[in-house]
């Protein structure tokens, strides 16, 4: 195996598996708040709190809904793309979970 291919692939598994661990942290962060309905530890509607997601349970369960999809979706294309040895959709895999950590940071 090539020096090259082994990077790829360390790339592609990193990504798999940190995102795999961020869609089990914010699905589990949508079941604490919308279905189980667990909110007092969480400082909905804080004046100190600048995202737009803390402004209410309902915002935040969606927020945490999304990101736990795009973060599967992640997962799953950087594993298959593993699989099938594609270099060029591991790459993206890879942008793409940074571009989604930016955003989660900004929004």
């Amino acid at each position: 195996m090539k020096t090259e291919n082994i990077f790829i692939w360390a790339i592609g598994v990193f990504t798999a598996v940190f995102s795999a661990f961020l869609f089990l942290m914010h699905i589990s962060e949508f079941i604490n708040v919308a279905v189980l309905k667990e909110t007092e530890n969480y400082p909905f509607g804080c004046e100190c709190v600048s995202s737009f997601s803390y402004k209410k349970a309902k915002h935040y369960s969606i927020a945490s809904f999304l990101y736990s999809m795009t973060f599967s979706l992640i997962s799953f294309f950087s594993i298959r793309a593993v699989i099938r040895k594609k270099i060029r959709v591991t790459l993206i895999t890879f942008i793409t979970l940074i571009a989604t950590l930016i955003c989660q940071y900004y929004i």
